[in-house]
């Protein structure tokens, strides 16, 4: 597509994969804070900034730093979350 220049309409997209959702909202601010309420709303602040380093990282780091950053951070994550698991059965 790129070196073609073909242009592709929304369903067409979607269904190579280029896009991940289409929106009939005329608003898109609104569609996309739905989306983003939805792919967060059940997350901890946490996790959601993890996610958010490990996206930075992976583009601005080289390879095996950003490896032992995205490490250090899910094993910060399993901890809190191993020591939220034995406070509910010791409770």
């Amino acid at each position: 597509m790129i070196l073609t220049g073909d242009i592709v309409d929304s369903d067409t997209a979607f269904k190579i994969k280029l896009v991940d959702h289409i929106s009939a909202d005329k608003d898109i601010t609104l569609y996309a804070l739905k989306l983003l309420k939805k792919m967060t709303e059940h997350h901890l602040m946490e996790v959601i900034h993890s996610i958010m380093s490990s996206l930075h990282n992976s583009r601005n780091l080289p390879y095996q730093e950003a490896l032992v950053e995205e490490t250090k951070m899910f094993c910060k994550l399993a901890i809190t979350e191993a020591k939220k698991s034995y406070n509910e059965d010791h409770a």
